[in-house]
Protein backbone atom coordinates (compact mmCIF):
# COMPACT_ATOMS: atom_id res chain seq x y z
CA UNK A 1 0.00 0.00 0.00
CA UNK A 2 1.37 3.42 -1.06
CA UNK A 3 0.11 6.56 -0.98
CA UNK A 4 1.37 7.77 -4.68
CA UNK A 5 3.02 5.05 -6.97
CA UNK A 6 5.98 6.65 -7.74
CA UNK A 7 7.75 3.33 -8.76
CA UNK A 8 7.26 0.45 -9.49
CA UNK A 9 8.43 -2.71 -6.93
CA UNK A 10 8.79 -6.28 -8.26
CA UNK A 11 9.60 -9.81 -6.76
CA UNK A 12 13.09 -11.39 -7.75
CA UNK A 13 11.89 -13.40 -10.65
CA UNK A 14 10.88 -9.53 -11.89
CA UNK A 15 7.31 -10.09 -11.54
CA UNK A 16 5.94 -6.57 -10.22
CA UNK A 17 3.92 -6.45 -6.74
CA UNK A 18 0.23 -5.45 -6.71
CA UNK A 19 -0.31 -2.31 -5.30
CA UNK A 20 -2.96 -0.69 -4.03
CA UNK A 21 -2.31 3.41 -4.76
CA UNK A 22 -4.51 5.00 -1.85
CA UNK A 23 -4.85 8.08 -3.57
CA UNK A 24 -7.50 6.82 -5.36
CA UNK A 25 -9.16 5.11 -2.42
CA UNK A 26 -8.98 7.48 0.60
CA UNK A 27 -10.82 11.25 0.63
CA UNK A 28 -8.09 13.76 0.86
CA UNK A 29 -10.60 15.78 3.06
CA UNK A 30 -10.57 12.96 5.71
CA UNK A 31 -6.51 12.82 5.78
CA UNK A 32 -6.61 16.64 5.93
CA UNK A 33 -9.32 15.94 9.27
CA UNK A 34 -7.17 13.58 10.56
CA UNK A 35 -4.23 16.18 10.29
CA UNK A 36 -5.94 19.03 11.98
CA UNK A 37 -7.87 16.43 14.70
CA UNK A 38 -4.88 14.25 15.94
CA UNK A 39 -1.33 15.79 15.00
CA UNK A 40 -1.38 18.69 17.10
CA UNK A 41 2.59 18.91 18.95
CA UNK A 42 0.81 21.44 21.23
CA UNK A 43 -2.11 20.07 22.85
CA UNK A 44 -1.98 17.84 26.07
CA UNK A 45 -4.57 15.95 24.12
CA UNK A 46 -4.79 15.07 20.27
CA UNK A 47 -8.72 16.15 19.80
CA UNK A 48 -9.11 18.43 23.23
CA UNK A 49 -10.26 20.90 21.02
CA UNK A 50 -12.88 18.83 19.54
CA UNK A 51 -13.68 15.91 22.32
CA UNK A 52 -16.72 18.11 23.18
CA UNK A 53 -18.68 16.44 20.55
CA UNK A 54 -18.07 13.36 21.79
CA UNK A 55 -21.82 13.41 24.14
CA UNK A 56 -21.96 12.83 27.21
CA UNK A 57 -24.41 9.56 26.48
CA UNK A 58 -21.45 8.49 24.27
CA UNK A 59 -18.97 8.89 26.63
CA UNK A 60 -21.04 6.68 29.60
CA UNK A 61 -21.42 3.65 27.13
CA UNK A 62 -17.36 3.96 25.99
CA UNK A 63 -16.31 4.01 29.15
CA UNK A 64 -17.98 1.44 30.32
CA UNK A 65 -16.02 -0.68 27.62
CA UNK A 66 -12.62 0.85 28.31
CA UNK A 67 -13.15 -0.40 31.98
CA UNK A 68 -13.98 -3.49 31.19
CA UNK A 69 -10.81 -3.68 28.78
CA UNK A 70 -8.63 -2.74 31.26
CA UNK A 71 -10.15 -5.24 34.10
CA UNK A 72 -9.95 -7.82 31.29
CA UNK A 73 -6.16 -7.19 31.02
CA UNK A 74 -5.91 -8.02 35.07
CA UNK A 75 -8.05 -11.22 34.53
CA UNK A 76 -5.43 -12.80 32.52
CA UNK A 77 -2.96 -12.94 35.04
CA UNK A 78 -5.46 -14.15 37.43
CA UNK A 79 -6.27 -17.03 35.27
CA UNK A 80 -2.56 -17.75 34.46
CA UNK A 81 -2.77 -18.32 38.69
CA UNK A 82 -6.06 -20.27 38.61
CA UNK A 83 -4.33 -22.54 36.64
CA UNK A 84 -1.16 -22.08 38.53
CA UNK A 85 -2.59 -23.77 41.65
CA UNK A 86 -5.30 -25.91 40.21
CA UNK A 87 -8.09 -23.99 40.58
CA UNK A 88 -7.86 -23.22 44.23
CA UNK A 89 -9.07 -19.59 44.15
CA UNK A 90 -8.30 -19.20 48.23
CA UNK A 91 -4.62 -19.21 47.53
CA UNK A 92 -5.05 -17.17 43.94
CA UNK A 93 -6.41 -14.21 46.36
CA UNK A 94 -4.05 -15.26 49.02
CA UNK A 95 -0.76 -14.03 46.78
CA UNK A 96 -2.60 -11.23 45.09
CA UNK A 97 -3.76 -9.83 48.06
CA UNK A 98 0.05 -9.43 49.79
CA UNK A 99 1.02 -8.16 46.42
CA UNK A 100 -1.48 -5.46 47.17
CA UNK A 101 -0.94 -4.42 50.34
CA UNK A 102 2.83 -4.59 49.35
CA UNK A 103 2.15 -1.27 46.69
CA UNK A 104 4.71 -0.70 44.09
CA UNK A 105 7.53 -0.39 46.32
CA UNK A 106 7.17 -3.96 48.32
CA UNK A 107 4.70 -6.11 45.97
CA UNK A 108 6.91 -8.19 44.29
CA UNK A 109 8.76 -9.02 47.79
CA UNK A 110 5.44 -9.80 48.91
CA UNK A 111 4.23 -11.50 46.21
CA UNK A 112 7.01 -13.59 46.54
CA UNK A 113 6.52 -14.54 50.37
CA UNK A 114 3.24 -15.20 49.87
CA UNK A 115 4.36 -17.82 46.79
CA UNK A 116 6.15 -19.53 49.87
CA UNK A 117 3.50 -19.72 52.09
CA UNK A 118 1.41 -22.80 51.20
CA UNK A 119 -2.45 -22.08 52.76
CA UNK A 120 -2.74 -25.39 54.43
CA UNK A 121 -0.25 -23.55 56.74
CA UNK A 122 -2.01 -20.19 56.72
CA UNK A 123 -5.65 -22.22 57.47
CA UNK A 124 -4.39 -23.98 60.27
CA UNK A 125 -2.92 -20.80 62.30
CA UNK A 126 -6.58 -19.26 62.15
CA UNK A 127 -7.14 -18.04 65.61
CA UNK A 128 -3.75 -17.21 66.22
CA UNK A 129 -2.67 -13.67 65.23
CA UNK A 130 0.95 -14.19 66.77
CA UNK A 131 1.53 -17.02 64.33
CA UNK A 132 0.21 -15.41 61.75
CA UNK A 133 1.97 -12.89 62.44
CA UNK A 134 5.55 -14.31 62.99
CA UNK A 135 4.78 -16.53 60.07
CA UNK A 136 4.33 -13.18 57.33
CA UNK A 137 6.72 -11.60 58.74
CA UNK A 138 9.58 -14.24 58.94
CA UNK A 139 8.87 -15.86 55.60
CA UNK A 140 8.95 -11.70 54.30
CA UNK A 141 12.23 -11.62 56.25
CA UNK A 142 12.09 -9.06 58.50
CA UNK A 143 13.05 -11.17 61.76
CA UNK A 144 16.40 -11.94 60.78
CA UNK A 145 19.31 -10.46 62.34
CA UNK A 146 20.25 -9.21 65.84
CA UNK A 147 17.07 -8.17 67.22
CA UNK A 148 16.61 -6.03 70.36
CA UNK A 149 13.25 -5.56 70.23
CA UNK A 150 11.07 -8.23 72.62
CA UNK A 151 7.83 -8.15 70.48
CA UNK A 152 10.15 -8.78 67.13
CA UNK A 153 11.88 -11.26 69.40
CA UNK A 154 9.12 -13.18 70.21
CA UNK A 155 7.54 -13.15 67.30
CA UNK A 156 10.95 -14.73 65.87
CA UNK A 157 10.13 -17.31 68.51
CA UNK A 158 7.40 -18.24 67.42
CA UNK A 159 8.46 -18.59 63.63
CA UNK A 160 11.41 -21.03 64.11
CA UNK A 161 8.65 -22.93 65.63
CA UNK A 162 6.00 -23.11 62.88
CA UNK A 163 8.83 -23.02 60.23
CA UNK A 164 10.05 -26.20 61.60
CA UNK A 165 6.27 -27.28 62.61
CA UNK A 166 5.28 -27.44 58.77
CA UNK A 167 8.79 -27.73 57.17
CA UNK A 168 8.81 -24.37 55.69
CA UNK A 169 11.63 -23.30 53.82
CA UNK A 170 12.21 -19.13 54.12
CA UNK A 171 12.68 -17.94 50.14
CA UNK A 172 15.76 -15.52 49.20
CA UNK A 173 12.66 -12.55 48.10
CA UNK A 174 13.77 -9.05 47.52
CA UNK A 175 14.48 -7.06 50.63
CA UNK A 176 11.34 -5.18 51.68
CA UNK A 177 11.53 -1.25 51.81
CA UNK A 178 10.49 1.89 54.04
CA UNK A 179 12.55 4.43 52.00
CA UNK A 180 10.08 7.11 50.89
CA UNK A 181 7.09 5.23 52.55
CA UNK A 182 4.61 6.69 54.74
CA UNK A 183 4.34 4.97 58.08
CA UNK A 184 0.83 4.01 57.43
CA UNK A 185 2.49 2.27 54.42
CA UNK A 186 5.27 0.37 56.15
CA UNK A 187 5.97 -3.37 55.38
CA UNK A 188 5.68 -4.55 58.82
CA UNK A 189 2.23 -3.00 59.16
CA UNK A 190 0.83 -4.11 56.14
CA UNK A 191 2.28 -7.60 57.10
CA UNK A 192 0.57 -7.11 60.54
CA UNK A 193 -2.82 -6.41 59.07
CA UNK A 194 -2.50 -9.00 57.01
CA UNK A 195 -1.98 -11.27 59.63
CA UNK A 196 -5.09 -10.29 61.95
CA UNK A 197 -6.87 -10.59 58.59
CA UNK A 198 -6.45 -13.84 57.77
CA UNK A 199 -6.30 -14.96 61.47
CA UNK A 200 -10.10 -13.89 61.84
CA UNK A 201 -11.09 -15.39 57.93
CA UNK A 202 -10.32 -18.68 57.04
CA UNK A 203 -12.49 -18.73 53.77
CA UNK A 204 -11.55 -14.68 53.15
CA UNK A 205 -12.48 -15.48 49.21
CA UNK A 206 -15.48 -16.51 50.14
CA UNK A 207 -16.29 -13.49 51.88
CA UNK A 208 -15.13 -11.68 49.08
CA UNK A 209 -17.48 -13.41 46.79
CA UNK A 210 -20.42 -13.32 48.60
CA UNK A 211 -20.53 -9.83 49.62
CA UNK A 212 -22.76 -7.76 47.71
CA UNK A 213 -21.20 -4.44 47.58
CA UNK A 214 -17.22 -2.90 48.78
CA UNK A 215 -19.21 -0.91 51.69
CA UNK A 216 -19.98 -4.55 53.24
CA UNK A 217 -16.84 -6.12 52.13
CA UNK A 218 -15.20 -2.69 53.97
CA UNK A 219 -16.10 -4.08 57.19
CA UNK A 220 -13.95 -7.28 56.72
CA UNK A 221 -10.67 -5.85 56.10
CA UNK A 222 -11.45 -2.75 58.62
CA UNK A 223 -9.36 -4.79 61.52
CA UNK A 224 -8.48 -2.71 64.44
CA UNK A 225 -5.00 -3.81 65.02
CA UNK A 226 -4.42 -3.87 69.05
CA UNK A 227 -1.44 -4.32 71.45
CA UNK A 228 2.30 -3.68 70.05
CA UNK A 229 0.89 -2.15 67.01
CA UNK A 230 -1.41 0.18 68.65
CA UNK A 231 1.90 2.22 69.52
CA UNK A 232 4.11 1.27 66.66
CA UNK A 233 4.79 1.37 62.62
CA UNK A 234 7.90 -0.52 63.02
CA UNK A 235 9.48 -2.78 65.65
CA UNK A 236 11.93 -1.23 68.13
CA UNK A 237 10.39 2.55 67.16
CA UNK A 238 7.67 3.40 69.52
CA UNK A 239 5.31 6.13 68.82
CA UNK A 240 1.82 8.08 69.79
CA UNK A 241 -0.52 5.82 70.53
CA UNK A 242 -3.41 6.15 67.40
CA UNK A 243 -5.78 3.66 65.92
CA UNK A 244 -4.14 1.56 63.12
CA UNK A 245 -6.92 0.23 60.70
CA UNK A 246 -7.30 -0.26 56.75
CA UNK A 247 -7.92 3.44 55.59
CA UNK A 248 -10.93 3.89 53.24
CA UNK A 249 -8.57 5.08 50.74
CA UNK A 250 -6.47 1.97 50.68
CA UNK A 251 -9.20 -0.39 50.62
CA UNK A 252 -10.94 1.22 47.46
CA UNK A 253 -7.49 0.98 46.16
CA UNK A 254 -7.24 -3.01 46.83
CA UNK A 255 -10.90 -3.36 45.84
CA UNK A 256 -10.48 -1.72 42.55
CA UNK A 257 -6.93 -3.65 41.67
CA UNK A 258 -7.52 -6.94 43.33
CA UNK A 259 -11.19 -7.85 44.26
CA UNK A 260 -13.19 -6.70 41.48
CA UNK A 261 -10.62 -8.27 38.96
CA UNK A 262 -11.15 -11.30 40.92
CA UNK A 263 -14.78 -11.32 41.49
CA UNK A 264 -14.91 -10.94 37.55
CA UNK A 265 -12.61 -13.54 36.80
CA UNK A 266 -14.40 -15.87 39.28
CA UNK A 267 -17.73 -15.29 37.35
CA UNK A 268 -16.42 -15.87 34.02
CA UNK A 269 -14.55 -19.42 35.67
CA UNK A 270 -18.56 -20.12 36.02
CA UNK A 271 -19.63 -19.06 33.35
CA UNK A 272 -21.18 -15.76 33.69
CA UNK A 273 -20.52 -12.54 32.02
CA UNK A 274 -19.43 -10.82 35.20
CA UNK A 275 -20.40 -7.47 34.09
CA UNK A 276 -23.38 -6.72 35.91
CA UNK A 277 -21.21 -7.51 38.97
CA UNK A 278 -18.33 -5.49 38.27
CA UNK A 279 -20.12 -2.49 37.49
CA UNK A 280 -22.47 -2.44 40.86
CA UNK A 281 -19.40 -2.75 42.99
CA UNK A 282 -17.02 -0.17 41.15
CA UNK A 283 -20.12 2.42 40.74
CA UNK A 284 -19.89 2.77 44.54
CA UNK A 285 -16.09 3.90 44.48
CA UNK A 286 -15.63 8.04 44.38
CA UNK A 287 -13.85 8.71 41.02
CA UNK A 288 -9.58 8.74 41.35
CA UNK A 289 -8.15 11.84 41.20
CA UNK A 290 -4.49 12.28 39.55
CA UNK A 291 -3.07 14.61 36.59
CA UNK A 292 -5.33 12.40 33.94
CA UNK A 293 -8.23 12.64 35.24
CA UNK A 294 -8.44 16.18 36.10
CA UNK A 295 -7.02 16.71 32.57
CA UNK A 296 -10.35 14.90 31.29
CA UNK A 297 -12.38 16.69 33.63
CA UNK A 298 -10.89 19.96 32.39
CA UNK A 299 -12.36 18.82 28.88
CA UNK A 300 -15.49 18.52 30.55
CA UNK A 301 -15.61 14.32 30.41
CA UNK A 302 -18.01 13.15 32.57
CA UNK A 303 -16.33 11.25 35.54
CA UNK A 304 -19.48 10.14 38.06
CA UNK A 305 -16.90 7.06 39.81
CA UNK A 306 -14.04 5.03 39.53
CA UNK A 307 -15.01 3.06 36.74
CA UNK A 308 -14.96 6.14 35.10
CA UNK A 309 -11.31 6.47 36.10
CA UNK A 310 -10.19 3.40 35.39
CA UNK A 311 -11.57 3.90 32.14
CA UNK A 312 -9.98 6.95 31.38
CA UNK A 313 -6.65 5.99 32.69
CA UNK A 314 -6.74 2.85 29.96
CA UNK A 315 -7.89 5.21 27.27
CA UNK A 316 -4.68 7.40 27.96
CA UNK A 317 -2.37 4.60 28.27
CA UNK A 318 -3.96 2.72 25.36
CA UNK A 319 -4.99 5.02 22.59
CA UNK A 320 -4.23 8.92 23.69
CA UNK A 321 -0.02 8.00 24.50
CA UNK A 322 0.28 5.54 21.36
CA UNK A 323 -1.56 8.00 18.60
CA UNK A 324 -4.14 5.64 18.20
CA UNK A 325 -6.83 8.22 17.63
CA UNK A 326 -8.76 6.83 15.43
CA UNK A 327 -8.94 2.79 16.87
CA UNK A 328 -11.18 4.09 19.52
CA UNK A 329 -14.69 5.71 19.17
CA UNK A 330 -14.20 8.97 20.04
CA UNK A 331 -11.38 9.41 17.43
CA UNK A 332 -13.33 7.55 15.22
CA UNK A 333 -16.36 9.26 15.54
CA UNK A 334 -14.76 12.70 15.33
CA UNK A 335 -13.35 11.86 12.11
CA UNK A 336 -16.92 11.60 10.53
CA UNK A 337 -18.37 14.91 11.79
Amino acid sequence: MVWERDVEVAYPNRKNIPTLRLQDVVDRETLDRHERLFRSLHKKLPCESEIHRFSNFQWQHWLERLYVERVEERVAAIDALVALYKRDWERVLFVLLFKAYGLNVNGTAFYESAQSIPIAVVRKLVGNPLDMEALFMGQSGLLKGILEDAYQKELKKRYEYVKTKFNLVRPEVLGVQFARLRPSNFPTLRLAQLAALYAQQPTLFQEVIRHPNPDVAYATFALVLQGYWKTHYNFGSQSAPRIKKLSRSFFDLIAINTLLPIRYAYTRYLGGTGEEDLFRWVEKIPQEHNSITKLFDQLKVPIQHEGDSQGILHLFKNYCQKNQCISYNVGFHLMKL
